[in-house]
């Protein structure tokens, strides 16, 4: 026999019974051929770049692919050894994505985390949840006929920045696109945590606010202390002035100490911010009276001082 009288298989075409374009990811392939050098011995079915598979029947249910197009090579070969090739494409379509509808922006430590969401009709959807760089964790609940879910974290949360997204699995086994990721901060009130997180703060809190009160008892003090000892404080205000302003500038030094500590702190929820504000204006507030206080009670003496010597 020739070159030229040398019979191969005859050419095929190999189709998919879902569709070229399919959300299932294991379609079916169907090819089919004859010959007559003795008929076709086998089929050899490759898929991307993973190893051939060599049967004897007509279609193929491929295995389990990842979405995206993959190319699909089949070779018929015939008893005498000859082939014929065909050649494929695929895309596996993704299903509709999940949608994150509720969720907390914030949590206290040691509580559970609830996120609720839609999806297609009674599917799988794989929730995965990320504490700040820690190992991604994965749990999974079920949509209902409506598409509704709920997933509820049975770990309490920690202290940190949660992130969380979905995916769903239908029957089949096709798989959406991951959704959109959410951010979740979980931090400890300022007064209503007792524990090793909490007291760092809540002792930072409490530190301004017993500055900020010995202020205002200092300038209480001191005007009682001007009234008893009126005589005294003709010879020797200038002196009581300083050891005045001496103890102010010391608790005002220590308060904005605290208060720059808050302004460090990433992440003040609105209650923080509401108490570090608050503080921040009420040391201002007391540096004013004091001063004022004072400069009243220097021009009252000196005007007394004056009455004195007109008499």
């Amino acid at each position: 026999m020739t070159f030229n009288e040398i019979k191969y298989p005859l050419p095929f075409e190999v189709t998919v019974k879902e569709g070229n374009e399919t959300s299932n990811p294991q379609p079916t392939l169907l090819y089919e051929t004859t010959d007559e050098n003795g008929g076709i011995d086998y089929y050899e079915v490759r898929i991307d770049q993973e190893s051939p598979i060599q049967t004897n029947e007509t279609e193929y249910v491929m295995p389990v692919q990842n979405l995206g197009k993959h190319t699909v090579i089949v070779k018929a070969v015939d008893r005498a050894g000859n082939s014929t090739v065909a050649v494929a494409e695929i895309e596996i379509l993704p299903i509709d994505t999940p949608i994150i509808t509720e969720y907390p922006n914030e949590l206290l430590p040691k509580s559970i985390l609830a996120i609720k969401g839609i999806a297609i009709p009674e599917a799988i959807v794989e929730v995965y949840v990320q504490q700040n760089d820690n190992e991604i964790k994965i749990g999974e609940t079920r949509s209902d006929k409506k598409g509704n879910w709920v997933y509820v974290d049975v770990e309490p949360v920690e202290k940190g920045v949660y992130q969380a997204w979905a995916k769903a699995v239908d029957s089949s086994g096709a798989t959406s696109l991951l959704s959109e990721k959410i951010t979740i901060v979980v931090s400890s009130p300022p007064f209503l945590k007792i524990g090793q997180i909490a007291i760092d703060y809540l002792t930072t809190i409490m530190t301004l606010v017993i500055l900020v009160l010995s202020i205002i008892f200092v300038i209480f003090w001191f005007l009682l202390w001007m009234r008893r000892r009126k005589k005294e404080i003709e010879d020797g205000i200038t002196e009581a002035e300083k050891e005045l302003h001496k103890a102010f500038k010391f608790l005002k030094e220590e308060t904005e100490k605290q208060v720059a500590t808050l302004d460090k702190k990433p992440g003040l929820s609105a209650q923080e911010k509401k108490i570090h504000d608050s503080l921040k204006k009420a040391l201002n507030k007391s540096e004013k009276l004091i001063s004022k206080k004072v400069t009243s009670i220097r021009v009252k003496e000196v005007e007394k001082k004056r009455t004195r010597k007109s008499k």
